[in-house]
């Protein structure tokens, strides 16, 4: 390709007729290599100090690579490269006496530039194309593997990228993040860097140490973020482009940052991308690298100024039960009313499970499967720590059961990981206690938010977690609101996941800054949960299937209104000064309303006040209904931007 590229750009010379007006074409042998470039040699200013006569070998070998750039005749040109072989096979004999291994150094003399097939195990500019390059590159670019180091777990290479004392090397990261800081290394002073890569080392946990790689050692001029845009058709990639230039004193001010996804068009040019995306604005830390709209930046600043990550609040969050064998642990309603029927005990150690996909925003759909809570003992509330179950003795229909589950799974319950002091109970649970209490369930991989508050001791299993602690209601409240939904996606959920889905991840969620609330904001956000839950939940008004009567038409209609006031009221905590201007509030004229509401009453009454509250508020003239309807049109520039989200 580089040989078409000179001719096509050469400017023929008409007066000569020789080969039609062509000048001959340099030999361009020792100007590319194939090599492992993550590899890489002793500094060769080291090995010339142990022996002067390196130095000497490899000024005569640049020189001779010099000549034979522009030679013409095939025989002087093979009496070069001999030669050029010849005074490399000396180095290496003088590297192997010196600093390197013998057997390195014999790769080392052994790799021949003039042969096409041959690939070698290192790569070192200077060595390979002369002392011109002792201070590096001017450029590199370059489309490295995506692979996780773990996957060469125990191999060879795997240990000699650890040799090569990366600073971005961790053994859960990825490959691509070692040619970034391999990349630096062969650049000169201000040279540019320029990678496509995955775009997971923005906000994944692996991609610390090159965040902090970036931020200390350059100067970022361009991060393009194309998400999951899928610009290769081979494969689902989410992809960035980084123009990174090596600098001694870093900054990150003047770097143009683009969001891609909302634009991308695989028809269009990358020139005709930019243009349309427009600049968007770059928040670069250790924690992540985020591309993001001037309006969304906003937003994220006033959320950390006036909240507090999670992990500061007194709550504890915690993984769902993992039972090692869910298909012998987990039983189905029918499963389990006959092993009651056949054992009445077996009743006491059953324990209603969640699954992840299970898990609403405000609800649950119960899909009537069963734990089986053979704990291995746990501490109680009382200090006293209560008694692993004995299966065997105990409960002999359950016994029976996973006896039989045992041998039709091969062995599989008794042999797992996961188990207690016996293969029937579950594995050690320090917190099995909180599974009793009030507290949140929500899964870990969701297309939106799905936080409910639970009373009813249901126990999720491992692809969900729950939160214990203060105000559970109000951050049920906090954490389904659209604000703190996209707060979240946008600047702590990690890498993205496949298909619009992002990750609650608790190391993520515990960074997430949430307003503590005040008294009264406790109290309003508490009914408002319990009555949009009840309008979710209730079996008489569910909102899936609303087109089959008017009740659920009804159910439907109100739970949706609720649901923005509670994002409207959300909102108030974050924005007040700014809704107060707007005659947007919603707090104190919510407050009368609501007084009223006993959510012990029956369900007949909790309907009843809730069509009532409906009416009340949704009516033309009442300011709830009018200030819920402006919240877009009077504030286009904050409030808008997060109404626009959608919800799935």
């Amino acid at each position: 390709r580089f040989f078409i590229s000179l001719v096509c750009d050469q400017q023929t010379h008409q007066k000569k007729q020789d080969n039609h007006g062509i000048r001959p074409l340099p030999n361009l042998e020792t100007k590319f290599v194939a090599a492992n470039t993550l590899i890489g040699l002793p500094e060769m200013g080291q090995m010339t100090l142990v022996d002067p006569r390196v130095g000497l070998i490899e000024k005569e070998i640049e020189a001779l690579y010099h000549s034979h750039f522009s030679i013409q005749r095939r025989d002087r040109k093979l009496a070069l490269q001999s030669k050029i072989k010849t005074l490399r096979q000396e180095l290496g004999k003088l590297l192997a006496e010196s600093l390197m291994a013998p057997k390195k150094a014999q790769h080392v003399a052994d790799w021949d530039p003039f042969d096409p097939q041959s690939t070698a195990d290192f790569f070192d500019p200077h060595w390979m194309f002369g002392r011109s390059l002792k201070d590096g590159f001017a450029i590199v670019i370059g489309n490295p593997p995506y692979v996780q180091i773990q996957n060469f777990s125990g191999e060879r290479c795997q240990k000699d990228w650890e040799a090569q004392k990366y600073t971005t090397y961790a053994k859960t990261g990825d490959l691509y993040c070692l040619f970034y800081e391999r990349g630096y290394q062969m650049l000169n002073a201000n040279g540019i860097l320029t990678l496509i890569t995955s775009n997971k080392w923005m906000r994944a946990a692996y991609g610390k140490a090159l965040r902090e790689f970036f931020l200390s050692n350059g100067e970022i001029k361009q991060l393009i973020d194309f998400s999951d845009s899928p610009i290769f058709t081979a494969a689902t990639t989410y992809t960035n482009i980084l123009v990174w230039v090596k600098k001694e004193k870093p900054n990150t001010s003047n770097c143009l940052s683009y969001d891609l996804k909302p634009v991308y068009e695989k028809q269009s040019t990358l020139a005709d991308l930019l243009n349309v995306a427009g600049e968007s604005e770059g928040i670069f830390n250790e924690n992540a690298f985020v591309v993001i709209s001037s309006e969304w930046t906003r937003i994220k600043k006033r959320i950390e100024a006036l909240g507090t990550p999670l992990k500061d609040w007194n709550i504890a969050i915690n993984y769902g039960i993992k039972t090692g064998c869910n298909e012998a642990f987990i039983v189905n309603g029918k499963t389990r009313e006959a092993l009651i029927a056949e054992d009445p005990k077996s009743d006491k150690i059953f324990k209603p499970i969640l699954r992840g996909r299970d898990i609403k925003r405000y609800s649950i759909q119960f899909a009537d499967l069963w734990m089986i809570d053979a704990h291995n003992g746990y501490p109680g509330q009382s200090g006293n720590r209560i008694l692993p179950v004995d299966i065997r003795t105990s409960y002999p229909a359950i016994w029976k059961h996973l006896n039989k589950a045992n041998i039709e799974l091969s062995g599989k319950v008794e042999n797992r990981a996961d188990q207690g002091n016996h293969w029937t109970n579950l594995r050690n649970c320090a917190y099995h206690e909180e599974f009793n209490k009030e507290k949140i369930v929500y899964a870990e991989i969701v297309y939106d938010s799905a936080f409910y508050y639970d009373t009813d001791n249901y126990a999720p299993e491992a692809t969900s977690f729950i939160m214990t602690g203060e105000h559970l209601k109000y951050l049920a409240a906090m954490l389904n609101s659209r604000l703190l939904t996209q707060v979240f996606k946008r600047f702590y959920a990690g890498g993205d996941l496949r298909g619009d889905t992002f990750r609650y991840k608790k190391a993520f969620l515990e960074l997430l800054p949430v307003k503590k609330p005040s008294q009264a904001e406790a109290a309003l956000f508490e009914k408002l949960v319990t009555l949009v839950q009840f309008v979710k939940s209730s079996s008489e008004n569910p909102v899936a299937d609303v087109t089959q009567n008017s009740d659920r038409i009804v159910g439907a209609t109100i739970y949706s209104f609720l649901e923005d006031l509670i994002d409207a009221c959300v909102m108030e905590c974050y924005f007040r000064e700014h809704m107060a201007e707007r005659d947007l509030l919603f707090h104190d004229t919510m407050a009368p309303h609501l007084a009223a509401y006993d959510p012990a009453a029956s369900e007949s009454q909790q309907r009843d006040f809730l069509t009532h509250l409906h009416t009340t508020l949704n009516a033309p003239s009442h300011p709830i209904r009018n200030r819920l309807l402006r919240l877009t049109t009077d504030s286009p520039d904050l409030l808008a931007v997060i109404k626009a989200e959608g919800r799935v």
